[in-house]
């Protein structure tokens, strides 16, 4: 009998061999592979991390370049005015054209720019066209000097841009510009940002030129006259104002005789 146990079990052994410490490579296996997925979950969720960190700071790059860029092309709230890439291009062949203003020598008499009445519906106006220079009043003073604000008109014979500077016509300062601040305006102050300054309680933008729109964009200038607004420097007794349009450039000259004439 005993020898038929022994033949029953080593017949089971042949059927069935031991298995070795199997289940515990079977449990140390499962486990591996547990851990090989949490890593892959880990390294996954880390690139949607990192993508998701990149893709922000792309949006932060391109609203910063936004931001550069409004801030060179001043956009006035105010005025409503949004440049096109169209009307960016064409304002920057607008300021590649040569200044016309005369120079003057310093005790040289300022030459005036005339007022004049050519029939049109404006009673007084200066100029030769197709802007002219019709108002004008001093708004306030600032270390940087007069802050000086005329009223324009423009007849517009061509679709355009009309691009305004301006400088002292003894020692060739630039004028700065700013947006008025007494009210709507038309009339756009542009370019790149060259600081600030308080007027009248205001904080107001400082750059190097103007904008009068598109009268064929917007014939009716959005309800708002063209108001410019630019600082005089203290010692400027004669400066000037250039306009370049579509086919045309234009000038006004104005100023003083004396520093007394000036006034404070």
């Amino acid at each position: 009998m005993s020898n038929l146990r022994r033949d029953i079990h080593s017949a089971f052994e042949v059927i069935e061999p031991p298995i070795g410490g199997m289940p515990e490579r079977v449990v140390q296996t499962v486990l591996a592979d547990k851990r090989r997925r949490r890593k892959e979950r880990m390294v996954s969720r880390l690139r949607i991390s990192l993508a998701l960190v990149a893709a922000l700071l792309l949006v932060a790059v391109i609203a910063g370049a936004a931001i550069t860029w409004n801030s060179l092309h001043n956009v006035s709230p105010a005025g409503g005015f949004r440049m096109t890439t169209q009307q960016q291009t064409e304002l920057a062949v607008l300021e590649a054209r040569p200044f016309v203003l005369p120079t003057i020598q310093q005790g040289t008499a300022c030459p005036y720019t005339p007022i004049n009445n050519d029939g049109t519906a404006v009673t007084t106006q200066a100029g030769s066209g197709p802007v002219f220079k019709l108002t004008g009043v001093t708004v306030g003073r600032t270390d940087r000097g007069s802050w000086y604000s005329p009223t324009l008109f423009y007849v517009a014979r061509s679709p355009g841009l009309v691009l305004v500077r301006g400088r002292d016509l003894v020692t060739n300062q630039p004028l700065v510009f700013a947006q008025y601040s007494l009210g709507p305006s038309a009339a756009i102050a542009t370019g790149p940002q060259l600081g600030t300054d308080q007027l009248n309680g205001k904080k107001i933008q400082l750059h190097p030129e103007a904008v009068l729109p598109d009268q064929s964009q917007s014939p009716q200038n959005n309800n708002a006259d063209l108001i410019l607004m630019f600082a005089v420097p203290r010692p400027t007794l004669c400066w000037g104002l250039q306009w370049d349009g579509p086919g045309f450039s234009g000038t006004f000259v104005n100023g003083w005789d004396s520093l007394e004439n000036k006034g404070p």
